[in-house]
């Protein structure tokens, strides 16, 4: 690989910014409400915000973060509900179905919705004492199904203790020319995964419950630039490192350390993310999507590559640059590299001679 006689130098400042918690939840009682409990139970259930709030759309869909449909709504919801003992109840389902799933996708609402109203009557839900009651948005049900019984054919029930073991695939876009009716591009993922719990008592008393769910990715923005000028026939190169391919349903103080090898790097300036040239001079602003890592060193982050060379460098090839992404800020001693699940991650790139 002809690489160019000076390395690239990239200086990179983060701003962090989100809700590291996974769900939040509120119990209203009855006396609050005003109303007379028939025995029945309503969960409201929405998307924890990002902090940063919403980000410029006037990109192009390739460069772009999910449009805020696709960030937020809840297309699915499967809720669990687990007793003091931890014990997997049934009233939410079924013998062979122990969870109540929901299908929020139709001719109404093709993008599903923001928030959603789960009523229960009496006779739907057990009655106890710190119980947890537990729900997954946009997770397929036989993803589900996998999570609930840790033995498929003899249909063993899994408990409180066990589920918070639990991992799932993050469905990500690896092909960027695939057919896929939203248009998504490699960074991207195909589904948005939440999570939210709530840990209480759930009596004649509990008339609501307010459940926020957590994404169960991190969102990462670069805002690239250069001030130099590119050779002719060179181009700028980024690939990501120690991409994790699951995620825990709860999030802890380990990663599942799945790892994807070295993704194929992608030209942002011959052909740029979305097929067009862009000029860095002016800046690129890039969005993934990724799973959260715990890592306390450089080594071992979820990392961007960077290559500025004549030809298309293989995974394996010596990037210029590695930048490690995480809570880590620029000059500080205290060695966090982790991602933080729900969290939006946003970081300045600038290019430089050195």
């Amino acid at each position: 690989m002809n690489y160019m006689k000076y390395i690239l130098s990239v200086v990179a400042v983060s701003l962090v910014s989100g809700l590291i918690f996974t769900s939040c939840s509120d119990n209203i009682p009855d006396d609050e409400t005003g109303n007379v409990s028939d025995g029945s139970l309503t969960i409201s259930v929405s998307a924890t915000d990002f902090e940063w709030g919403q980000v410029p759309y006037g990109y192009s869909r390739a460069s772009d973060p999910m449009i805020p449909e696709m960030e937020n709504s809840l297309k699915t919801l499967a809720i669990l509900q687990f007793d003091s003992e931890g014990n997997l109840r049934r009233e939410l389902g079924t013998a062979d179905k122990p969870f109540k799933y929901i299908n929020l996708v139709n001719e109404t609402t093709p993008n599903g919705v923001l928030t959603y109203n789960i009523t229960l009557a009496s006779n739907e839900f057990y009655h106890g004492e710190n119980c947890a009651i537990c729900i997954m948005a946009n997770v397929p049900e036989e993803e589900v199904m996998k999570v609930v019984f840790t033995d498929q054919e003899n249909k063993v029930n899994t408990n409180l203790k066990t589920f918070r073991t639990e991992k799932i695939t993050i469905p990500y876009v690896t092909n960027p020319n695939a057919d896929d009716s939203y248009g998504l591009q490699i960074g991207h993922v195909k589904r948005i995964y939440m999570f939210g719990e709530y840990t209480g008592d759930v009596t004649s008393e509990t008339q609501r419950l307010n459940i926020g769910l957590g994404r169960m990715i991190s969102r990462l923005e670069f805002e690239i630039k250069s001030d130099m000028n590119v050779n002719e026939g060179y181009g700028l190169y980024l690939g990501i490192k120690n991409l994790e391919k699951e995620v825990y349903f709860y999030h802890g103080e380990t990663s599942p350390n799945n790892l994807f090898t070295e993704a194929t790097p992608f030209n942002i300036l011959a052909k740029g993310v979305s097929g067009e040239t862009v000029d860095l001079s002016k800046g690129v602003k890039i969005f993934f999507y990724v799973a959260p890592r715990i890592a306390n060193n450089p080594e071992d982050a979820t990392s961007l590559n960077f290559w500025y060379t004549n030809s298309t460098p293989n995974p394996d090839d010596k990037p210029d640059y590695v930048l490690p992404l995480g809570n880590h800020m620029p000059e500080s001693e205290v060695g966090d590299y982790s991602l933080n699940r729900n969290t939006y991650y946003k970081f300045f790139v600038n290019l430089t001679k050195k």
